[in-house]
């Protein structure tokens, strides 16, 4: 009776162990201008097995720049191997000094892909009255970054190579130049999704080949 006693409370312990140190998956928005940060974070709500989170802070002034509840940052893992992050500047008025305004949203811990390898796409639209910079990160890397002039926009995909078969992190960044002052909407996304394995177009290749046989026979 005690040996059972005791195996149960060792198994529990290590769960409880397990559980208190997995990282929580988070989304972080983080605006800094000169020598000014200011940081806000919310929890991933997995229900329903979508993970998502929104952040909006409100009345937002920082270093001379008034965003006035208007940026915004959203993820979403609406399915395996999906993710994807957002971040909006509904308008940002520069009422003093030169510094340009940093946005960056990143999620935290975003859940493995069955493969390491996957697509990035990066969309970045400026509607402002000056010329921004959008760059998109995967685990702190790197890996889009597009300069978009005011009033239009841009797009690409790249290939991610390696780093989602574990937890990974997801950022976008987005620069706003401090002269002239900005103004209308800003909008960055950032989806990632898995790449087919060869394996896939080869059994996909084996398919085609077999039912070409079949029809060569029927004729």
């Amino acid at each position: 009776m005690k040996t059972t006693i005791l195996k149960t409370f060792g198994v529990v312990s290590s769960l409880a162990i397990m559980l208190t140190t997995a990282s929580a998956q988070t989304l972080t928005l983080t605006l800094i201008s000169g020598t000014v940060t200011d940081t806000y974070t919310a929890a991933v709500n997995d229900a329903n097995g979508i993970g998502t989170a929104y952040l909006n802070p409100s009345s937002v002034t920082i270093n001379g720049w008034s965003l006035d509840s208007s940026v915004t940052a959203f993820c979403t893992n609406p399915a395996p191997n999906w993710a994807e992050v957002e971040l909006n500047i509904g308008s940002a008025e520069h009422t003093s000094g030169t510094a340009p305004l940093t946005a960056i949203a990143t999620e935290t811990s975003v859940d493995p892909f069955s493969v390491a390898t996957g697509t990035l796409a990066g969309a970045f639209q400026n509607f402002s009255e000056t010329s921004m910079t959008s760059t998109s990160l995967i685990n702190s890397l790197p890996k889009v970054s597009l300069a978009v002039p005011n009033f239009s926009a841009s797009t690409t995909n790249v290939n991610v190579s390696s780093g989602l078969a574990s937890p990974f992190s997801m950022t976008e960044e987005i620069v706003v130049a401090g002269s002239p002052a900005a103004s209308g909407p800003v909008f960055g996304t950032l989806s990632l999704t898995t790449v087919p394995e060869p394996s896939t177009f080869l059994l996909a290749g084996f398919g085609l080949a077999g039912l070409l046989a079949i029809r060569r026979r029927k004729a």
